[in-house]
C-alpha cells in the first residue's frame, strides 16, 4: 500500500484509539482486506503503534497467508513500542504461537 508522506503525522490518543477500535471490528466482521488495509494506514502514521501489528497478523491468518503473519509480527517485536519490555515479550509469544 502507499500513502502519501504528508500522512506521516503523530496521532493524537483519541485518534489512535478510533483506528484500534475500527482494525479490531474489521477483524471481528470479518472483513480482512478492511483490517489490513486500515491497520497499514495507521502504521504509515506512526510504526510504533501498539496493538496494530497484531490485529494486522491476525487477518493475514484468517486470509491463509501465514508468511505475511510472520513477517508482520517480527515487524512487531522491532517497532512496536521499543521503550516497552512487557510489551515487546507479548509480541515475540505471538511470534513464536504463528511461527512454531
Amino acid at each position: 500500500l502507499n500513502f502519501s508522506p504528508e500522512l506521516r503525522t503523530p496521532l493524537v490518543p483519541q485518534q489512535r484509539q478510533c483506528y484500534m477500535a475500527m482494525i479490531k471490528c474489521y477483524y471481528h466482521l470479518k472483513e480482512y482486506d478492511r483490517a489490513i488495509r486500515a491497520g497499514a494506514f495507521a502504521l504509515h502514521m506512526n510504526r510504533h503503534y501498539p496493538g496494530v501489528h497484531e490485529y494486522i497478523a491476525k487477518a493475514y491468518l484468517a486470509k491463509g497467508n501465514i508468511t505475511q503473519a510472520i513477517r508482520t509480527m517480527r515487524r512487531a517485536v522491532i517497532y512496536e513500542t521499543p521503550w516497552d519490555v512487557e510489551n515487546i515479550q507479548k509480541q515475540l509469544e505471538l511470534l513464536r504461537s504463528i511461527d512454531a
